[in-house]
């Protein structure tokens, strides 16, 4: 299968690219600012306090720039498109300029794409029409999705005493297999597949493998043939065991019923989650 280099980032680094929008967005507002205070602070030499700041008042409202989104897309996704597309999370500005709406009209496709994507639609069509004759600016953002990506092959490989222990860990370990959240066929989620990761790991620490982690993971995905390949690096750790178990400020029970209560025999294997305080005092 032809494996596409740049759909890694795609699907799992948006965070990064949202961040750098959200500093290239703040610097234009930056700008807007500067020069909108420095031609204010030119009208207004020789007036009051009060005069400046009725002028700056009228200045802004009628400057100002209101225009309303509406989504054209698949209902399942529009919340997704309205928390991820700057055009839409700032049609309430109240300082928004013609310049800055271009902007945002400008950076709402490829946004719209990225954002798509992480639900699996890598080949969206997706455009936005800008109409000045109402008022406010009606701006529709349009995003047709086309056929998902799926997942065509799974790996998933843990290694480590887990293995071979012959008990609960390889128990864990073919658990983990069977249960997967993102099995051949499914339609690629960032989310699923973050999910997917978090549920592995947390099956094997419910296990005596309490320091299982993932070594390495990574999502392949071929835009050209809606084809996406999962792989996934698990390392178990060691298993632990409860050692010599000291009990000491009882009032209610005896050290007896609660050393019979903690499993507490010298070298036992034990699941995290009986390691906390199980008597109480």
């Amino acid at each position: 299968m032809t494996r596409h280099p740049t759909a890694q980032a795609i699907a799992i680094a948006p965070s990064r690219r949202r961040t750098q929008r959200l500093l290239a967005l703040t610097l234009a507002l930056a700008s807007f600012h500067c020069a909108n205070s420095a031609a204010l602070a030119g009208e207004s030499a020789g007036t009051t306090p009060s005069d400046t700041a009725a002028s700056t008042t009228r200045s802004r409202s009628s400057d100002a720039v209101h225009y309303h989104v509406v989504i054209d897309a698949p209902s399942e996704l529009v919340d997704t498109l309205k928390n991820s597309v700057d055009l839409v999370r700032w049609q309430s500005y109240a300082d928004m300029t013609e310049d800055l709406l271009d902007r945002l009209t400008r950076d709402a496709v490829d946004q719209a794409r990225e954002a798509v994507s992480t639900e699996g639609y890598f080949t969206p069509a997706v455009d936005v029409d800008v109409d000045r004759k109402t008022d406010p600016i009606t701006v529709t953002l349009r995003v047709k999705l086309g056929m998902p990506t799926r997942i065509t092959d799974v790996a998933i490989d843990v290694t480590g005493p887990a293995v071979n222990d012959g008990g609960a860990g390889a128990a864990a370990v073919a658990q983990v297999t069977q249960n997967w959240g993102l099995p051949k066929g499914a339609v690629f989620q960032q989310s699923a597949w973050d999910r997917a990761k978090v549920r592995a790991i947390a099956t094997l620490i419910a296990s005596p493998y309490a320091a299982a982690k993932i070594v390495s993971s990574e999502a392949r995905i071929d835009p050209a043939t809606r084809e996406a390949t999962l792989h996934v690096a698990i390392d178990s750790g060691p298993a632990f065991r409860i050692g010599h178990l000291d009990i000491t400020g009882l009032s209610r029970y005896s050290e007896a019923l609660c050393a019979t209560t903690a499993r507490s025999n010298p070298g036992i294997r034990i699941p995290p989650r009986r390691s906390t305080s199980i008597c109480g005092g």
